[in-house]
């Protein structure tokens, strides 16, 4: 198969300050996006063989954005944002199948669409050593692009079959309690499902995922960095880092089978290194030792055939070195 893709915008975004304070800014684009998608369906493992593709569409949004800030002071504001954004549509790679109890579906799928609203905070404190962002947002997707498999052929294929709803916090902090040393903690919550998906399947068997959790959404996530440069004069400098992260539970489907084969139990991992900077900036080294917990966790899958597909990471627990040299 031959896919091509051609994309248009016209965008502008102003921003108009009322005061020293307030400022209001908005923003709008257009989106028009042109594909093709033609196929030979040539393959032996194709039963019943599908019927040759020559698809063409167009895909096209006007989506904008609008926000109010107040700055509280030089180093302090709070605002506001409403947004939208959208995915175009596509092909599949087959001609749906044919015949009873074949799966339905379209060759052609349709543009998902979302609309964001957003309140947050950033500031500086402590004579500018201690910087906090927040922000609380919500989100709806509409004609979310959803997958599901054929497994006639066997393809995975996507449909407009869902909506889904999104509610976060998220929090960053950064530290600096004396000038070479930095310290990072973010915290996310996440309560992230679909509000319909009643079309999630494998090909044979149906799930209705109405108000699952969406895929690879832990409920809460933190992450805790370190860092401390060593000054060694003409030598450079020495850095030691830490960092750790910890996911709660989560989904690698949208079936959500409890305690079942798409679920990932909570962990920590955590990283550690020694990097090495020269005097000159051209010479870097570090010795690392990644994954301290030898982590083997769950980081996707898809229904297929049979059963789950899954696919695992990161890399098992590494201790390594790195040398390089910029010109």
């Amino acid at each position: 198969g031959t896919a091509t893709a051609e994309s248009m915008a016209f965008f502008g975004q102003a921003t108009y300050h009322i005061d020293d304070q307030f400022s209001l800014t908005g923003g709008i684009r257009y989106t028009k996006d042109d594909k093709t998608y033609v196929s030979n369906d040539s393959s032996p493992f194709a039963v019943p063989a599908r019927a040759d593709t020559n698809a063409a569409g167009s895909f096209e949004e006007v989506t904008w954005r609008a926000g109010v800030e107040y700055q509280i002071d030089d180093s302090k504001m709070v605002y506001i944002t409403v947004s939208t954004g959208f995915k175009s549509g596509g092909f599949n790679r087959f001609n749906p199948p044919t015949g009873p109890g074949a799966l339905e579906y379209s060759l052609g799928f349709g543009t998902e669409t979302i609309i964001n609203y957003e309140i947050g905070f950033k500031g500086d404190f402590l004579d500018g050593t201690l910087r906090t962002n927040i922000a609380a947002y919500t989100n709806d997707i509409t004609d979310f692009q959803s997958y599901a498999f054929d497994d006639s052929v066997p393809t995975s294929i996507t449909a407009n079959a869902a909506s889904a709803k999104t509610y976060g916090v998220e929090a960053e902090v950064t530290y600096i309690p004396v000038e070479p040393a930095e310290i990072n903690f973010i915290l996310t919550w996440l309560d992230a499902y679909y509000v319909d998906y009643a079309a999630f399947n494998n090909g044979a068997v149906d799930y209705d995922a109405s108000g699952n959790n969406r895929e690879l959404s832990p409920e809460w996530k933190f992450t805790l960095t370190g860092a401390y440069d060593f000054d060694l004069g003409s030598m450079g400098t020495l850095t030691p880092y830490f960092q750790s992260t910890y996911k709660s539970h989560y989904f690698v489907t949208a079936a959500n089978i409890a305690n079942g084969i798409d679920k990932q139990d909570s962990y920590t991992q955590t990283d550690i290194k020694l990097i090495w900077n020269s005097h000159d900036g051209h010479w870097r080294g570090e010795v690392f030792w990644q994954n301290i917990e030898d982590n083997f966790v769950k980081t996707g899958a898809f229904l297929a055939t049979g059963g789950f597909w899954l696919t695992y990471g990161p890399e098992p627990s590494l201790i390594g070195g790195r040398l390089s040299y910029t010109f």
